[in-house]
């Protein structure tokens, strides 16, 4: 099909569900989406920064916030970890339930993060957040999006939804299946996604769909919690989904989802459409469906098991002189430590990353990492600490030195506006930089 009979398929779709509002509808379509930002509430004095920065324009709406300025990914609040770009519609996901803190989450499909954030956030570094992506570039993007914003009690798995039911079969709180889509919702924003338009890809997606959510069950407790969402108009990838759910699996019922949000599901047989939530351009929303199911059965609930205190000399003479850190827990993966505050979990799964990552044995030296410095939990840990000024800040993420008046020569956590940035290595009254060259400004 060619690229006008794609998009005249998608209007006449679109014309079937918004109905009454379809002109509207065609109108918001042409405009350019709202931006928002969600704030990492673990940061030092994140709402005194926001409200005391000049010369652009941010305006909050309930929790999240808009903006009008173009780069952000370049801008301090980004570097810092301070905010995270998200679309208002998707940042109702993680709100639907309030997840109690020391729960085990998973998020199935969990790749760029940005839902993955928001539930580190609820959980404060209690319990435990399981991270699942299949595709292993989209992974590595999701990995550095949660370091940048200081996250570290969590695994990140590269895997295919089955191995995880069958690893984390009854170990699982709170499990979210943001779901790959035919991305309606993503019209606005990317014309691309007209190409792929086709009521076959639609069809495909509703039944891979349906496959990750039968292995989502396998990980749930009883009495846990099922999210299920997309960003897509289409109602066999969202309505039909939640029914095809409700006939497979008794124990599981539909939740209404209690918020102050005035679109609703679709009519679709004796389905109760009035507990699903969906948004569009119509709500300043690239698009978002939410369904909240609660497991209420007799499977057999297991818990994560542990693993045993590892030792490692030279990470723990490093730690001893750099941080105020005594219970600690530590795992060593050929040349890389691991530390985390909680035990760390055994799995034979595809791990990218378990806990922070805080340096390396090369030749006989523990070399720290930029996690080590990244990480929340450790930000008042550091013996020694360097506050960058404005002018050293623009020096500091271009990758480039500058000159120190007092210090000893050691590493240093690099903090600008009182919160962590990365490290450096002061040497003879220079700073040398070791920002990562992936995240500079050239």
């Amino acid at each position: 099909m060619s690229y006008k009979e794609n998009f005249d398929l998608f209007l006449n779709r679109a014309k079937s569900y918004f109905k009454d509002e379809y002109e509207e509808f065609l109108v918001k379509l042409k405009e350019k989406p709202t931006k928002y930002f969600y704030l990492n509430q673990l940061k030092n004095n994140v709402l005194n920064i926001i409200n005391n920065i000049e010369g652009i324009k941010i305006t909050k709406n309930k929790d999240m916030y808009s903006y009008d300025f173009e780069s952000i990914g370049k801008h301090f609040l980004y570097h810092l970890g301070l905010i995270y770009p998200q679309d208002i519609g998707s940042s109702y996901v993680s709100k639907v339930i309030n997840i109690d803190k020391g729960s085990v989450v998973l998020d199935m499909c969990s790749a760029p993060g940005g839902k993955a954030i928001q539930f580190s956030g609820v959980l404060k570094e209690s319990g435990f957040l399981i991270l699942n992506e299949y595709v292993n570039k989209r992974a590595l993007i999701e990995l550095s999006n949660i370091e940048r914003m200081g996250f570290s009690n969590y695994i990140l798995h590269n895997e295919n939804s089955r191995n995880i039911a069958l690893t984390y079969q009854g170990s699982v709180d709170y499990c979210l299946v943001d779901a790959p889509c035919s991305g309606e919702g993503m019209i606005r924003k990317n014309e691309k996604v007209i190409e792929d338009y086709t009521l076959e890809n639609i069809k495909s997606c509703a039944i891979r769909q349906k496959e990750i959510l039968d292995d989502a069950y396998l990980t749930l407790k009883n009495n846990g919690y099922l999210i299920y969402s997309t960003c897509t108009f289409s109602m066999e990838e969202n309505e039909e989904v939640v029914y095809y759910l409700l006939e497979k699996y008794p124990d599981l019922k539909l939740v209404d989802i209690k918020l102050d949000h005035s679109r609703r599901g679709l009519p679709f047989k004796d389905l109760e459409n009035f507990k699903l939530l969906r948004f569009s351009f119509l709500d300043n929303s690239e698009g978002q469906f939410i369904a909240l199911f609660k497991k209420d059965g007799n499977s057999i609930n297991n818990n994560l098991i542990e693993l045993k205190k590892e030792s490692c000399r030279l990470a723990e003479d490093f730690i001893k002189h750099n941080l105020e850190i005594d219970n600690y827990y530590l795992m060593k993966k050929n040349d890389e430590v691991y530390l985390k505050l909680q035990p760390f979990i055994k799995t034979n799964l595809k791990t990218i990353r378990q806990g922070i990552l805080i340096g390396k044995i090369i030749k006989n030296n523990f070399i720290p990492e930029h996690h080590l410095y990244r990480a929340n939990i450790l930000s008042d840990k550091f013996k020694y600490v360097y506050d960058l000024n404005d002018e050293e800040y623009s020096l500091y993420i271009k990758g480039l030195e500058f000159t120190v008046d007092n210090g000893s020569n050691n590493y240093y956590l690099i903090r600008y506006k009182n919160n962590s940035l990365g490290f450096g290595k002061l040497s003879e009254g220079r700073m040398k930089n070791k920002y990562p060259k992936g995240l500079r400004e050239i």
